[in-house]
Formats: C-alpha cells, structure tokens, sequence
C-alpha cells in the first residue's frame, strides 16, 4: 500500500503555531467559566446557588445542542464569500464569544438595585446560549480543520499536542491573572478604608497586621468560615476585577485568534481531493 504521505509538502513552523493558537481564546474563556463563573454569580451577582447552577446548566445544554449541529454544518456549507468552510465557522464563532462572553462578567447594565433576581437571570441567558454556540463553533472548526491542514501522521499529532500545550498555558494567564487582578482590589480598598479610632475597646481597636494579614489570605480560598460556602469573602465590589478580568482574555484571544486566520492557509475543496486522488 502507498502511503499517503508521498509528495507531502511539510508545514512550515509558522503556519503549526499560527494554527496553535487558534483555540485560545476559547481556552482562556473556558477556564474563567468553569473556575470562576458559579463563585461570581454568587458572591458578586448575589444569585443563589440553584439560579447560578441553572444558568450554567443553560449553557452547558447549549453547547450540548449546537455542537452536533455545527459539525454538519460546518461540512456541509462551502464558507462565506471564498472564505473556507473551517475558519468562516471559526471566525463565526470568534465573533460571537467576543461580543457575549465578557457581559457575562459585567453586572446587568439596565438593572437597579431593586431588580429581581428572576429579570437578571433573563437578561444574562441569551449571552450565556450566544457564547456557547460561539464556542461550540470555535471548537469544532479548530480541531477539523487538522485533517484538511496535512496527511503527515506525525505532523496531526504535533498539531494536536500544540494545541493543547496553548490550553495549558492559557489556564495559567487565567490564574495569574485573576490572582493579581484580586489581590490588586483588595489591597486598592483596603488603603481606601481609612482604620477607625480605638477607643481601647476591643471591638472597636484595629485588628492587628499578622490577623489582617490572615483574613485576606484565605480570601480566594474554598470551604473557609463558618457556613463553609466557596468564595465567601467576595463581594459585590470585587466586580471590576471579574470585568477586567474577561476583558483582559477576549482582547488577548482575539489577538491570537487574528493571527490564526492570518497564518493559517486552508486548502480549497479542490485541493483536498486532488490531494486524496493522489495518494490513493
């Protein structure tokens, strides 16, 4: 049997890490929902547990529902206006997680501060189904578009591991990032507060630096206090850092995402199956 690799011309370093990155803002965005959206919606929307699981369970559906559809799809259509099939649903996709994803993180916009819990659960659903068809879409034209990149073996699974080499990283900017973003808003409203006089009673006295300093270390970390519920000292004001927070990984996602649909070529359908008739 000939093998199919006779004639292949290799990839070129370039166009193996412009496809790389082509996933990662899906990655960056997958992290923050899976780490960080139950403990916001909680802690800083003031959702109940039932209403922020059940909107996490909208998208999870969501994105169960879109996924089969966009794979049929996305080989069945020939892309839009001589983009190829793969990255026009890619840059589909791309679009729609750029425009949903960090509202998901900025408090209602129209919502007072007497607005229902019921009206905020509407309002954040449809960025919650828009973002997940963004990257059910994202997902599924990224991985299918390895086969139509080369026949080399080797080459597919190096563009496989490369891919998830730029997962790994990208869970570790999310960390850091709101790590830092965090222990930034906290450290901004603790010098804001200025410490109250002592009046040489104990309730009234400042707590001393080795028990502050205690208090804000187990300000991001589960199961702490009395009631053991995650995330507990965080509040309605640690909301700017979730928002830049979103902001800050959608801008570097589209900066990689751009680079992907500018350095990585897609063969035509032609050249697909002229390749096929080749090898065969």
């Amino acid at each position: 049997m000939q093998s199919r690799d006779t004639g292949h011309m290799p990839l070129s370093l370039r166009q193996k890490l412009s496809y790389g990155v082509g996933h990662v803002l899906n990655d960056l965005c997958a992290s923050i929902w899976f780490s960080y959206l139950l403990i916001y919606l909680h802690s800083v929307v003031t959702f109940s547990n039932r209403m922020a699981g059940n909107l996490m369970l909208i998208g999870q559906v969501s994105d169960a529902l879109c996924t089969p559809f966009i794979g049929y799809e996305s080989d069945r259509t020939n892309g839009f206006c001589g983009y190829g099939k793969r990255k026009s649903w890619h840059l589909i996709g791309t679009i729609c997680v750029a425009c949903s994803f960090p509202f998901l993180f900025i408090q209602c916009l129209p919502c007072q501060d007497n607005t229902s819990d019921i009206a905020k659960f509407i309002y954040y659903a449809p960025f919650v189904v828009i973002f997940q068809f963004g990257w059910a879409s994202t997902q599924i034209s990224h991985l299918s578009l390895i086969p139509d990149l080369t026949d080399n073996e080797g080459e597919r699974v190096f563009l496989n591991a490369l891919r998830y080499a730029f997962t790994v990283i990208s869970n570790l900017i999310v960390y850091v990032t709101a790590w830092l973003l965090l222990e930034f808003n906290e450290h901004h409203a603790s010098k804001a507060t200025p410490d109250a006089p002592c009046n040489g009673t104990t309730s009234s006295c400042p707590l001393s630096t080795n028990a502050v300093d205690s208090i804000g270390s187990s300000k991001y970390m589960s199961g702490n206090g009395t009631d053991g519920e995650e995330g507990e000292d965080l509040s309605t004001a640690d909301g700017p850092s979730f928002r830049n927070l979103a902001i800050m990984v959608v801008c570097l996602g589209l900066m990689f995402s751009g680079i992907f649909h500018i350095g990585t070529k897609e063969k035509s359908k032609k050249d697909i199956h002229g390749a096929g008739n080749k090898g065969a």
